[in-house]
């Protein structure tokens, strides 16, 4: 059997009636068809109770296979749904570990190239994900609101009216950007990826249509990567772009979405900037914190020249790494690799070039080595799940050797943040144990990612402490 549930035990709060509950985690719709249905009607993690109804939602994750999926409607073969309480982080360590467990269960029948047809859907925009054909469903949420005599062609007269049909919001949301897509494969991996790539998409494999591109400049794993596509893709300056992310926003706002429409609204307005005093110097503007943008102006500078010279003092206080001829091939055959299926190779290419520095000659090189060696056997989808993770636990640890707090205290933080994970998703050894480990872990990292400093990391390394 493909599909994965676990028992869980409530009781009802009114009559007091036992509740076992059957959680799904993982559905085959071809083997499970009626747990399809039940997605589809939103029911499918609904704790019912036979005398007095529905008690409500368990909060988990849920990942849908549809063997017969068909491309030409717009149908992904895997949906991953992720649960409403978790950060970015989370969702992406539980659709790998979903992704995986399925993996093993399909066996030869699994097939690589659908991790990058992966799409994330929010839960209660699962029955248009599901629906047999999308665009269909964004023209009868168009056509509902022509029928009751809305003009959407403005901004202001959307607002009002998603404002007032927060169903129809949550619906458009979901599928206004596939609306004007020709092709209907992901251009994207899973939002929220391990690290930063530091390349754009291959053009010759993924849609450059609007649609798609506004995801992936939303979906970029940093910064950097946001301004190479802006760079590459103009038409993401135009006016066509501007509009559909303010539809994006007041459709997140109306499904009362606050998180999303935050998301949209900071790109929009970075996109709007860069129309304002060009790509660089909008993109060096959102990166440079707000006493760097000062130090800036003290000098004399522009924000895109601090920036470089920020980037410049910062490698040669020995932040670039000075890397052997021989092992430099391999450097840059591992910074290309950045799929999921590319994992094992990126495993060979860290061992090689390991075998290669001493680490008494090359620390930092060694040490970062280390840190993607651990980065990569979490995310690998061959051999055994426990066994990477020991992998994995075993390169952090040898990466915080040369990484300590007082030498490279920011990628400290970041390795211990990795090695907590990994303690925290640990599979062998005991479970308290390894909850434990994982809060000292975390709570270490917490002594350089304060919210002083580094606001955003301290947030979600405690929302990773909490969990």
């Amino acid at each position: 059997m493909h599909s994965l549930s676990e028992t869980l035990d409530f009781t009802c709060g009114q009559c007091g009636r036992a509740l076992p509950f059957e959680l799904w985690l993982i559905v085959d719709a071809g083997e499970r068809p009626d747990l399809l249905d039940r997605a589809r009607a939103g029911a499918l993690h609904t704790v019912s109770c036979p005398v007095c109804g529905p008690q409500g939602e368990v909060d988990a994750p849920l990942l849908l296979y549809l063997p017969d999926h068909n491309p030409a409607t717009g149908q992904p073969p895997l949906i991953f749904s992720p649960a409403a309480q978790t950060s970015a982080e989370q969702d992406q360590q539980m659709a790998v570990g979903l992704l995986q467990e399925l993996a093993r269960r399909l066996g030869a029948a699994w097939q690589n190239d659908w991790l990058a047809q992966v799409v994330s859907v929010q839960r209660a925009l699962l029955p248009v994900a599901l629906s047999d054909d999308p665009l269909a469903a964004m023209r009868e949420v168009l056509a509902t609101l022509a029928d009751e005599g809305a003009d959407i062609r403005s901004i202001e007269e959307l607002q009002r009216v998603l404002a007032e049909r927060p169903d129809l919001a949550a619906r458009l949301q979901g599928v206004v950007l596939d609306a004007a897509r020709e092709d209907a494969t992901p251009a994207d991996d899973l939002p929220g990826s391990f690290e930063a790539s530091g390349k754009v998409d291959d053009d010759d494999t993924a849609s450059n249509t609007l649609p798609d591109l506004l995801e992936r400049f939303i979906a970029a794993a940093s910064w950097d990567e946001s301004q190479r596509i802006v760079e590459a893709h103009p038409e993401l300056l135009s006016e066509d772009a501007d509009v559909a992310l303010g539809m994006l926003v007041e459709a997140a706002n109306a499904a009362n979405d606050g998180n999303s429409a935050t998301m949209f609204e900071i790109h929009r307005a970075l996109l709007r900037r860069c129309r304002e005093v060009g790509v660089a110097r909008a993109f060096a503007e959102r990166m440079l914190p707000p006493e760097g943008l000062a130090e800036a102006e003290r000098l004399g500078m522009t924000p895109e020249e601090f920036l470089a010279q920020v980037r410049a003092a910062h490698r040669s206080e020995g932040g670039a790494f000075d890397i052997p001829p021989d092992v430099q091939p391999l450097i840059a055959e591992l910074s290309r690799l950045t799929q999921r299926t590319d994992m094992p190779r990126r495993i060979e290419l860290c061992r090689q070039a390991l075998a290669r520095i001493e680490r008494g000659a090359n620390p930092r090189l060694w040490a970062a080595l280390q840190g993607e060696l651990g980065n990569s056997y979490v995310q690998s989808l061959q051999g055994g799940r426990a066994e990477n993770i020991e992998a994995a636990i075993a390169a952090y640890q040898q990466a915080l050797q040369v990484m300590t707090r007082q030498a490279m205290p920011v990628e400290w933080a970041t390795t211990m943040m990795n090695l907590a994970t990994a303690y925290r998703n640990r599979i062998r050894g005991d479970k308290a144990e390894n909850i434990e480990a994982a809060i000292a872990a975390y709570q270490q990292a917490l002594q350089v990612r304060t919210r002083q400093a580094m606001p955003v990391e301290w947030a979600t390394t405690m929302m990773n402490l909490a969990t």
